[in-house]
């Protein structure tokens, strides 16, 4: 059996961060959109740093805008995925991309993704579950719509509620109102330790490691250990996705 071959479970992803890149450049040529900007001369997605590549991100996700664009993504994403040996897929999906957060909407893209994922386990193998995201860097209030999205659908596809954006915009506690809207619909909040930091310098002050060369960390790093601290006293996280980097 090779690496590729061994039967893994991915837990950390976002749906249209998965998006392979010929994808996203056919709904464009379908749609007649012109984001030839956000790829290099290889064909990859083209960006400088986090900020730069949440522009990105945005950009590619303007060519996502009906429920069975977001079928066909699904497949997309499961079929390559599937392919790198994945039986059980978790990821995140956001009522801001799918219906402008407006619950009815949501409710269609959200069955166009669930019959993929049918369809994607009859064909591939694999196992897909969604976690319902506010974009953090919109918003507190911005988040609530999701919130409620989450507490209305969830079972099923939908297995938690979690925040995705900009890492360095506000604290845990600005978005406790929409964590306790998931929590009373029975959601275990789901966050990346990582995402929920306290702001600051961005990680360019993190301190080296003994014996290791210095290198660049993720938007948040320096503060993962306070941020677990805060994010359970704050919002009673259940579920930290990500939060390893600790040494």
């Amino acid at each position: 059996m090779s690496f590729q071959t061994l039967p893994k479970i991915e837990l950390h992803t976002h749906l249209e961060g998965c998006a392979p890149p010929d994808f996203i450049r056919m709904l464009a040529a379908e749609k007649k959109i012109d984001i030839s900007g956000i790829f290099t001369p290889a064909g990859g997605y083209d960006f400088r740093d986090f900020d730069h590549f949440l522009k990105v991100y945005e950009a590619a996700c303007t060519t996502l805008q009906t429920p069975d664009d977001f079928r066909r993504l699904t497949l997309a994403v499961l079929q390559e995925t599937a392919a790198h040996g994945v039986v059980y897929l978790e990821t995140f999906v956001s009522p801001d991309f799918c219906g402008g957060g407006d619950l009815v909407a949501w409710k269609d893209y959200l069955a166009a993704m669930s019959d993929a994922a049918a369809e994607g386990e009859a064909r591939f193998g694999i196992t897909l579950r969604g976690i319902v995201t506010g974009i953090r860097h919109f918003g507190p209030e911005a988040c609530k719509p999701a919130a409620r999205c989450a507490a209305e659908t969830f079972g099923g596809f939908v297995v938690g509620y979690g925040m995705a954006g900009g890492e360095l915009a506000g604290r845990p506690a600005d978005y406790a109102y929409s964590f306790d809207i998931a929590r009373e619909a029975g959601i275990a909040p789901d966050l990346s330790c990582r995402r929920m930091g306290r702001g600051g310098d961005g990680g360019r002050n993190y301190p080296r490691s003994e014996g290791r060369p210095h290198r660049p960390r993720h938007r948040g790093d320096q503060t993962i250990p306070h941020c677990c601290a805060r994010s359970w006293k704050k919002i009673s996280c259940w579920r930290f996705a990500r939060g390893q980097m600790l040494c």
